[in-house]
């Protein structure tokens, strides 16, 4: 069985993902930080034994590193959007979106 990682995992669109691949067999490593994700998309899974739930941060590059070397497939839909975010946290929106979507593009090389 292979095993995926989902950046964003808690995330609508990643939570959605998420049960589509348990539903193909697939064992799923949910990676979130909760910034916009929500523990209630994914509450259902939880518990499961092909459900895995890392709350972490796509910044942490040794954090990421250590979770993507144990996967087979990386779905990176880890960011920050909305607009409100943009004009209120620009340096914080640049970290995540850029350096953060470097650091598992990166691991995913390695």
């Amino acid at each position: 069985m292979d095993r995926v990682l989902v950046t964003g995992g808690a995330g609508f669109i990643g939570s959605h993902l998420c049960e589509a691949l348990l539903k193909q067999r697939y064992e799923v490593v949910c990676f979130d930080n909760f910034f916009r994700g929500k523990e209630e998309n994914i509450r259902h899974l939880i518990g499961r034994k092909d459900f895995v739930l890392i709350k972490g941060d796509i910044r942490d590059k040794k954090e990421v590193q250590k979770v993507v070397e144990d996967c087979d497939v990386v779905h990176h839909l880890a960011a920050i959007n909305g607009t409100k975010y943009f004009y209120e946290e620009p340096i914080l929106i640049t970290d995540v979106n850029v350096q953060g979507t470097l650091n598992v593009l990166q691991a995913a090389m390695d």
